[in-house]
């Protein structure tokens, strides 16, 4: 708006002297200041008109508090020089539901491609949709400009991070007859659905487990042992209330992360459970490894958050009635952790992972 400002000034002033001092000079002078900028904006519009335009992100997954690019290719097929190219760019949190604007600018030169890049990082959790708003091409003088009506969207992925932590698996808790439909191939259970294997009689060996008709073929007592079911004796529940005083939801992410893998690498499969406000139900996710956790990260990272309370033990219960478990652990936006629906400890997200490296929870 300066420029333009100035720029009337002066036109007004060349009109000044003109008619002063009474010189075609500076008439003529008047004149070219008058068209000059509408020249100019006519020599932008064909070039803008055709030209094209193609948004990339280079990492679309990435972890929170890291960065990756986002790319933006132009291509202008016309031999005129546009000397500022102004593209606007929307981003939404799915997740928070943040949003905002920023802009990229460059030149790019006659028939020729021009490639622009911008760093793209966010301190919290989940999915941002960037989307290409439209592109001005401004004149030589940056008085005018020409909107060019180009869209496009990219979506980038923001992980939690996971901390170092330690949870010990008590015997009660690996001992805990959960039911599964997998079954343990190096011990042994009660479950008479599946065979584990089968063996020679042993004195003290139940005779209802006698495999009568293998016996009488291999002329000696063989007895059928039974397998265990490799159940998830631990729920780890993911509470998405959003609370009047706030809530971190990148740090709940991150704890029920930091937990899951301290779990697995104490060898105690779980179920991770939250529920979904547009379907209404609890959502269940059986944790056997890193994959099946990474994998649930996706639909976290944009799950809509809610204001009523949800009792997620007593709806766990009410959805998958008789199937039990040993121990349930219930995280909050609050940075809370319940153990067996008691609260056992809050975390201050600041010093996260200072707090998870000295904790020794027990399950």
């Amino acid at each position: 708006m300066g420029k333009i400002i100035s720029y009337l000034i002066g036109v007004l002033l060349t009109l000044f002297f003109s008619l002063m001092y009474n010189s075609r000079e500076l008439i003529m002078l008047f004149l070219a200041e008058i068209l000059i900028p509408f020249f100019m904006l006519v020599c932008i519009s064909y070039p803008a008109g055709r030209m094209k335009a193609k948004m990339t992100v280079l990492d679309s997954v990435i972890t929170r508090g890291e960065g990756t690019k986002l790319a933006l290719e132009l291509y202008n097929p016309s031999s005129w020089i546009l000397p500022k190219v102004a593209a606007r760019i929307r981003y939404k949190n799915l997740l928070l539901g943040t949003e905002g604007v920023f802009v990229m600018e460059g030149l790019v030169g006659g028939k020729s491609r021009v490639r622009l890049t911008c760093p793209v990082n966010s301190d919290f959790c989940g999915k941002i949709l960037l989307t290409l708003d439209g592109i001005r091409v401004y004149d030589y003088m940056h008085f005018f400009s020409v909107k060019k009506r180009i869209t496009g969207s990219e979506e980038l992925a923001v992980l939690p991070k996971g901390y170092e932590t330690f949870v010990n698996v008590s015997r009660a808790t690996r001992e805990f007859p959960a039911e599964g439909e997998e079954y343990d191939k190096e011990r042994k259970g009660d479950d008479p659905s599946e065979i584990f294997q089968i063996r020679e009689y042993r004195a003290g060996d139940r005779p209802q487990r006698i495999h009568w008709k293998l016996s009488a073929r291999s002329e000696e007592l063989m007895v059928k042992e039974y397998s265990r079911p490799l159940g998830c004796a631990v729920v780890l529940f993911l509470d998405f209330r959003r609370y009047r005083n706030g809530g971190d939801v990148s740090g709940l992410l991150e704890l029920a992360l930091s937990v899951s893998l301290a779990l697995l690498a104490g060898h105690c499969m779980h179920f991770l459970c939250w529920f979904d406000r547009e379907e209404q139900k609890l959502i269940r996710a059986r944790i056997e490894n890193t994959d099946d956790i990474y994998e649930m990260l996706e639909p976290l990272i944009q799950i809509p958050l809610y204001e009523e309370e949800i009792e997620l033990e007593r709806l766990y219960r009410d959805q998958y009635p008789g199937e039990n478990y040993s121990t349930g652990i219930r995280l909050n936006l609050l940075l809370e952790l319940y153990l067996k629906e008691s609260l056992w400890v809050r975390f201050h997200g600041e010093g996260l992972e200072d707090e998870l490296r000295g904790m020794d929870l027990t399950v």
